[in-house]
């Protein structure tokens, strides 16, 4: 069993039409969407293969970002990595939270725009260092952004992650981020003619992309990738669910 510190362990959604996106996913992955007291309000919480793995929040009115995704990835001082966050160029859009007898988080805003959620647990446990994921979780995170290798410096600097350059041919230069050697994540340059601003991109495992894929665009949702093979690697398509939030999905070879 390893430390989970650097690892990804949550997602949350954030959109403004929280029935709306429940019963795409759930159609879609066959995910249960569940309200759990969390102090005094309740959450719609995701269940996947026998456990939490996320949520789904109404989107704030003020909030000016399009409906995304936030994944949340594990600190052991959320203090030291939001001062280590702002010392790298990031800001904090919404300071430090209790979740009451869950933990703690913070929204961290890099230098280009881009959002996540370094948390705390109030509890100690431990991850397996080769857990592969199972179908219908989160398997990947990748970082679309303008300027990929300023970001692996920040990045690097907030959570401690190496990261390893790969030419991927005609899909171009991707940087892998490492956590003590695991995999976690990928960052790569946004296309010139995509819309909004750098973000993050969640993809959940699934057995067949392209069936999933034509399930998704019948379920109103948008294709932005086709299904595509990542040469050696496997295949994926990105989408954007009917509430405007995109995600991709992905199959490794065998």
């Amino acid at each position: 069993m390893a430390d989970p510190t650097g690892r990804f362990i949550w997602h949350d959604l954030m959109t403004p039409d929280v029935p709306k996106a429940a019963a795409f996913y759930s159609e879609l992955f066959g995910w249960e969407v569940r309200e759990v007291p969390i102090g005094d309000r309740k959450y719609a919480m995701i269940h996947a293969d026998g456990g939490g793995m996320g949520g789904i929040e109404k989107q704030d009115k003020d909030d000016k970002m399009p409906p995304h995704w936030v994944p949340y990835v594990e600190v052991e001082d959320l203090g030291a990595a939001l001062e280590r966050a702002k010392s790298a160029g990031g800001t904090v859009p919404v300071p430090r939270m209790p979740i009451p007898d869950i933990g703690e988080f913070a929204i961290v805003k890099d230098p280009l725009g881009a959002v996540l959620a370094p948390y705390k647990s109030a509890r100690a446990y431990s991850v397996e260092e080769t857990a592969a994921p199972r179908t219908g979780t989160f398997c990947w995170e990748e970082l679309l952004t303008t300027d990929p290798k300023a970001m692996v410096r920040f990045y690097g600097e907030l959570f401690g992650w190496d990261y390893e350059a790969i030419d991927f041919g005609q899909l171009g230069l991707y940087h892998i981020l490492k956590n003590r050697g695991h995999a976690v994540a990928g960052i790569m340059q946004m296309p010139a003619d995509a819309e909004g601003t750098p973000q993050w991109l969640s993809y959940v495992a699934v057995d067949d992309v392209d069936a999933t894929a034509k399930k998704a665009v019948e379920l109103k949702a948008k294709r932005w990738v086709p299904p595509t093979d990542i040469p050696d690697i496997g295949r994926f398509a990105v989408l954007g669910d009917p509430t405007g939030a995109m995600f991709g999905i992905f199959r490794p070879l065998e």
